[in-house]
């Protein structure tokens, strides 16, 4: 089987059967974000209503960096955990980094989705999987993305 072939067939598989188990996983990561900024404001369940609901599914955009770390061809274990571990913690500075600015800045005011800072949030989580995986697995790809 091609390189590409394997690697895209990899891709599928596994975001097939996170997208199966990713409820729980969501939870774990919201139960996360709340105690990180329980420890950092002493706000309880920070994360809830529509928030849950909006962070939930924007936790789902770890599906394809898990995917593409775990499919990524000549890369060992030890390497994908690596990048695994710092592509989660990127992703939860971004929403740290929103939940203060929506705390000091707004002072808890959040207008939700029409706000232009919630536009630009939501822009920056859809290319991070991508940007993450492409910066730390750049050496890794090989000959996968060659022509013929």
């Amino acid at each position: 089987m091609k390189p590409k072939t394997l690697f895209l067939a990899k891709f599928f598989a596994c975001s097939a059967a996170l997208f199966v188990v990713w409820n729980p996983v969501s939870d774990v990561y919201i139960s996360a974000l709340n105690h990180i900024m329980s420890i950092l404001h002493s706000v309880s369940n920070f994360v809830s209503g529509w928030n849950k609901t909006a962070f939930g599914m924007k936790s789902l955009l770890l599906i394809p960096l898990i995917s593409l770390v775990l499919a990524t061809p000549k890369t060992t274990l030890a390497r994908k955990a690596m990048f695994l571990a710092g592509g989660v913690a990127i992703f939860i500075l971004a929403d740290i980094l929103l939940f203060e600015f929506v705390l000091v800045v707004r002072k808890g005011e959040f207008q939700g989705e029409e706000s232009a800072v919630w536009s630009a949030y939501e822009s920056f989580k859809w290319l991070m999987p991508f940007l993450t995986w492409i910066t730390m697995a750049y050496p890794n790809f090989g000959g996968l993305f060659r022509k013929g």
